[in-house]
């Protein structure tokens, strides 16, 4: 629910407000109906061996968040096929998703913790945190899907390449 403050002198607070309010509710929904396709991309993508987001069948909790929930959110974590190689070859080809370590924006962000967060944790520690070398985090935007499914099945294939 929106909350807004009135705003002294000034006569169109109201108009502002439930403007604003307009707007972060359709960008959300705009965000999490991207994030859900994104995922079914993902899913069925060569490079990805796994998919984390509770709006998949396949997620172990999905029928808990679909009762619990109004639409899944706009985070998916994923793990690319490869290594960490693979992981900076995706975040270097990303295009349409932008860099971050603090994800939640109306941007589409990108980050892979072994290479950014946690870059300075031992890696031993890493895995004992659940933390693979493989693990990418996107926090999906408002941008169109479809730019954002063409930007990452190309940094996916470009990793492909790679893999042996």
């Amino acid at each position: 629910m929106c909350e807004w403050k009135p705003q002294p002198g000034k006569v169109s607070w109201r108009i502002n407000s439930f403007q604003r309010c307009n707007i972060l509710t359709f960008n959300s929904v705009h965000a999490r109906s991207n994030a859900h396709a994104i995922a079914l991309f993902l899913e069925n993508h060569k490079g990805v061996s796994r998919v984390i987001y509770p709006g998949l069948s396949s997620h172990p909790q999905h029928a808990l968040a679909k009762k619990q929930q109004h639409g899944f959110g706009a985070m998916i974590t994923f793990y690319c096929v490869g290594g960490r190689a693979q992981s900076a070859i995706i975040l270097e080809n990303l295009r349409t998703f932008a860099l971050a370590e603090s994800l939640g924006a109306v941007e589409s962000l990108a980050e892979c913790p072994s290479l950014m967060t946690h870059a300075s944790v031992p890696d031993q520690e890493r895995q004992k945190l659940g933390i693979e070398d493989t693990l990418i985090r996107l926090s999906i935007g408002i941008e169109s899907c479809h730019d954002l499914v063409e930007d990452l099945d190309r940094a996916l294939n470009e990793a492909l390449k790679t893999v042996v």
